[in-house]
């Protein structure tokens, strides 16, 4: 049994393959500015997420977060209970020379509750909103890394 392990364990370490969640740093990657509000969001996040210095081998370009908002649940008095929010936005990633090396799109959605009180339901809403931007975040994140690392090897 420890003889499988190890062949197993020896195969796949000289294969080259490597987990995209390794411990390897993220690309250096400049994220341009983010218009309106859930753009200054999902710019904080992205930022957060790559390593981007002053003169940045790439640079991310993201057009403002577009939602949509649509009714899910209805209660018997025709009133929403439940709603779905979707956001998309798309993407560009040029290299120094200003050569587009990606441009393409990112979507997710969530969904909150729409109860009695207008507070509660207030909240929940902007904590989804937030939920689905960084759920975008990561999907670019994921997108990017996952091809610059592609390009690497």
């Amino acid at each position: 049994m420890r003889f499988l392990f190890l062949f197993g364990l020896t195969f796949v370490a000289s294969c080259g393959f490597t987990p995209l969640y390794s411990t390897t740093t993220t690309p250096d990657v400049c994220v341009t500015s983010i218009p309106e509000h859930s753009g200054f969001v999902l710019y904080q996040i992205l930022t957060s997420r790559f390593t981007g210095k002053k003169d940045c081998p790439y640079t991310l370009t993201v057009q403002t977060p577009k939602f949509s908002y649509s009714d899910l649940g209805i209660s018997d008095h025709s009133f929403t209970t439940m709603q779905r929010i979707q956001v998309s936005a798309e993407y560009t990633l040029m290299d120094a020379k200003h050569k587009t090396l990606l441009n393409t799109k990112a979507k997710t959605n969530g969904s909150t509750s729409i109860i009695n009180d207008p507070y509660a339901s207030v909240v929940a809403r902007e904590t989804t909103e937030q939920d689905v931007l960084k759920n975008l975040a990561s999907q670019i994140e994921t997108h990017i890394s996952s091809f610059l690392l592609k390009d690497t090897q």
